[in-house]
């Protein structure tokens, strides 16, 4: 028997006991209907436990729901006890082993990443991503969000539902693809709701920091891989921004994926960055919440992460550096910034920048932009709530202040 065979068989033997563990899963319910309702939440990353907590603590009242966390990422071979303590925080919920997860028929599945695997058989699945719908990987004509990773090996959709934060992104969305017409739903954000609420404790937050009230905070955001900002100016930038400690304040922050060991001996920014809090810059941590940094800070210089876009719904002064065009979706507020803003080219024009942003930027285009952003405010979680119950079949339960 050959090795390919052999996996194959190993793999046909695990496909048919796991069909036969969802059988035995499933028969009690066929026998007494229940209320309760299993709910598996897929985490790929450290990141993904932020977004996944906050769907989870829409619910956590509700005791017929069965929460349990799958760990899809490294958490099994190289996680290491700042990614476990993280995930642990956001989701202090049972975690379950990768052979149960597959074996039990879920009542519904959430990801905030694209990591379901195709042994795990959930009646319904729900898509809600990790901040705005900016990236893409096809030259800007399609988002990450609805591309391939949507559908399963036969070209069906792998979700019942996309969670979807304005009407806008669901009509370009459709006009590339017409049948994510029933998939998309419009729930608004909860991050931008949680923004705009926090956003009145910007005095508390800065007393906090340490800022007196005369100082200009400048919040330096980067996205991962090898376009962001880190990566492409880092080490000039954070130069220049010493030079320049006597006029501005300096927050740095780095996507958590940039903390994680390079196998290829590169320089790890996230600990690189940590190493800079001794030439007086302050670093948000990746377990850190970064809403108190953004509503703490006067202007944004950032590539094109996500974050981007709460910055400009917060009507920030947004500088950015340049970034291939075909990697941020053409329909995305992130693309719409980065018409108008102004565009930081060398390190060395730091300065420059940061001036220009008190005598010539283009707020009336910024302001324009930040009213089209969150237009369901102090809706997202109601939205939410009806979508996930409507899939379940179960009437809603009563909201109680958590």
């Amino acid at each position: 028997m050959s090795k390919s065979d052999y996996t194959e068989m190993r793999r046909s033997v695990t496909r048919g006991l796991l069909r036969s563990f969802r059988v035995g899963f499933g028969l009690p319910r066929l026998c007494m209907p229940s209320q309760h309702r299993d709910v598996l939440l897929c985490c790929n990353m450290p990141l993904a436990a932020d977004y996944l907590g906050s769907f989870w603590r829409l619910f956590r009242q509700d005791p017929r729901l069965r929460f349990r966390v799958l760990a899809t990422w490294p958490l099994i071979a190289s996680r290491c006890e700042e990614d476990i303590a993280h995930v642990r925080t956001r989701l202090p919920i049972p975690e379950t082993h990768r052979f149960w997860a597959y074996a039990r028929p879920w009542d519904l599945t959430v990801c905030s990443d694209h990591c379901l695997n195709g042994e795990i058989r959930p009646k319904q699945a729900i898509f809600i991503g990790h901040g705005p719908h900016n990236k893409s990987y096809n030259g800007g004509m399609v988002t990450y969000t609805y591309g391939q990773s949507i559908r399963d090996g036969k070209g069906r959709f792998i979700y019942t539902r996309i969670f979807e934060e304005r009407e806008t992104n669901r009509e370009q969305a459709l006009q590339a693809d017409p049948s994510l017409k029933d998939l998309i739903a419009v729930v608004g954000s909860l991050e931008n709701d949680r923004l705009l609420e926090q956003s009145r404790r910007r005095e508390e937050f800065r007393r906090r920091m340490g800022y007196e009230r005369d100082d200009v905070v400048v919040f330096v955001l980067s996205t991962w891989g090898e376009s962001c900002l880190l990566h492409t100016m880092g080490v000039e930038l954070l130069e220049q921004a010493r030079r320049l400690q006597s006029e501005f304040k300096f927050i740095f922050s780095a996507h958590p994926h940039e903390y994680r060991p390079r196998t290829d001996g590169g320089r790890v920014w996230g600990e690189y960055l940590r190493s800079q809090k001794a030439q007086g810059f302050a670093i948000r941590e990746p377990s850190e919440d970064w809403i108190p940094y953004m509503v703490a800070s006067d202007i944004v210089v950032s590539d094109h992460t996500g974050l981007v876009e709460p910055a400009a719904l917060l009507e920030k002064p947004i500088i950015v550096v340049p970034v291939p065009d075909g990697l941020i979706w053409k329909h995305s507020a992130t693309w719409q910034i980065r018409r108008f803003a102004p565009t930081l080219h060398d390190a060395t024009m730091l300065r420059d920048c940061l001036h220009r942003v008190k005598t010539d930027y283009p707020y009336d285009e910024l302001h324009e932009l930040a009213q089209t952003l969150n237009p369901y405010p102090g809706e997202a979680a109601t939205r939410i709530r009806k979508e996930v119950y409507g899939l379940l079949g179960i009437p809603p339960a009563p909201v109680s202040p958590d």
